[in-house]
């Protein structure tokens, strides 16, 4: 369990080096999966990270909802697709 811990709090500190969003966007999925269980809090903060990302794509950065759909199918449907 040790190791366990060691482990989690070394992964916490390369996420906050990641940035003030992905230590919010990581300690929130935690306390999901803490309150919830593992796939429901993985569901929603995975949920609540694409809500963010449309939010500052559409809001700040002014690019339609049609784009930002296009942009993330076309990101999904190059090589790494299962033929």
């Amino acid at each position: 369990m040790i190791f366990t811990g060691w482990k989690m709090i070394m992964g916490l500190l390369h996420v906050a080096h990641q940035g003030q969003y992905a230590m919010i966007l990581a300690t929130l999925c935690a306390l999901l999966v803490y309150k919830l269980g593992i796939f429901e809090g993985l569901l929603l903060a995975l949920a609540m990270h694409g809500i963010v990302n449309y939010i500052v794509l559409y809001h700040v950065h002014n690019i339609k909802t049609r784009t930002i759909i296009k942009k993330y199918l076309e990101r999904f449907a190059g090589e790494g697709g299962v033929d």
